[in-house]
């Protein structure tokens, strides 16, 4: 019986750490996205990505059928090699898959260490109007 309980515990411990809820992630990233030593990323981060996020939103609207403009949330990790990992959005409409395929071909710049995290977090709150 204790066999049992170690093996599942050994499954399930990596799981549990990439398995963070929608909501303990968003609350992640934005302590990270207010904390003083961390705030020079989000402007460089936004002054070399926010072109290309506004023309991935630009082109969304070109090509979904029928776009959702409801507000909605993007959590993502930012990896070493600028990349955008773990990408979730909610709600799931049209135009949140679309940006969020956008997001995924993004180069971000190198993200500094964040603890306890594999990789950057990061929000990203979309209200369209």
């Amino acid at each position: 019986m204790k066999t049992r309980i170690v093996a599942l515990a050994c499954c399930l411990i990596p799981s549990m750490a990439l398995g963070d809820s929608f909501d303990d992630r968003v609350r992640i990233a934005e302590e990270a996205e207010e904390a003083d030593q961390y705030k020079w990323y989000q402007k460089e981060m936004y002054s070399e990505i926010g072109q290309h996020l506004a023309n991935t939103m630009r082109n969304c609207f070109e090509t979904v059928e029928d776009p959702k403009t409801d507000t909605f949330f993007l959590v993502a990790s930012v990896t070493d090699a600028g990349k955008a990992s773990r990408i979730i959005v909610r709600p799931s409409t049209n135009i949140a898959r679309c940006f969020a395929a956008g997001v995924e071909k993004a180069t971000f710049p190198k993200p500094p260490v964040y603890p306890g995290e594999d990789g950057f977090p990061i929000v990203i709150e979309m209200k369209i109007t």
